[in-house]
């Protein structure tokens, strides 16, 4: 018996996909992956491109980012393609051209730590001629992300960003013993309240106002 080849377009409300010349007739066969995680993958990208999300509006279709007519409308497409090209559970897709379709030339399985440095807004610093992202920085320094990026974006130059060790508890207690010396009628500036300049004490050494930890 010669077997007839399904073009998957749809499926109804219990997730049963649908041929184009099956529509509001009789369901063609599945092809049995509905509820794996590959499948997933691919009926997300489906969304972020065509759906009514406003979010996904903005990022993808108002930017003109489609999915390709070979994976949008057949699912064991995309699959052939993504085990074919090193999918396996962990790693995520990813556009190569980030301003690109999602297309078999544009495509890529990668991990989410790859796929964060390829996005547009990512933070990138040099240092001693190297370049990575904020998060690679950041475990290559032992600092937590958030103090580099906030360290990054406060103007920091890169070597103060990434060799500014943190500020410990310890440290802190010391630094605010030694402050303790300084009259508190003194402002945040340092100046004092009546203006009297006789009355500002010397600002404790190697204390300042902005934290070590950004």
């Amino acid at each position: 018996m010669n077997k007839t080849k399904i073009e998957w377009a749809d499926r109804d409300n219990k997730g049963r996909f649908i041929s184009e010349g099956a529509k509001g007739n009789k369901y063609a066969v599945k092809h049995g992956q509905s509820y794996t995680k590959l499948y997933s993958v691919w009926h997300h990208i489906k969304g972020r491109c065509y759906g009514n999300d406003s979010q996904h509006k903005k990022y993808y279709s108002l930017r003109g980012i489609t999915m390709c007519e070979e994976w949008k409308n057949d699912f064991v497409k995309f699959q052939k393609w993504a085990l074919s090209n090193g999918y396996k559970e962990g790693l995520t897709i990813d556009r190569i051209d980030v301003n690109g379709n999602y297309s078999p030339n544009n495509c890529r399985w990668a991990t989410p730590r790859e796929q964060s440095n390829n996005k547009r807004n990512t933070l990138f610093i040099t240092y001693n001629g190297v370049t990575h992202s904020v998060s690679e920085w950041s475990e290559i320094m032992g600092l937590p992300y958030h103090v580099v990026f906030k360290r990054h974006r406060k103007g920091w130059s890169a070597k103060r960003t990434l060799t500014t060790p943190l500020v410990t508890s310890k440290s802190h207690h010391a630094k605010q013993c030694e402050f303790s010396n300084v009259p508190i009628f003194m402002k945040d500036s340092l100046m004092p309240i009546t203006g009297e300049e006789n009355m500002l004490r010397e600002f404790p050494q190697g204390l300042t106002k902005e934290a070590d930890n950004g």
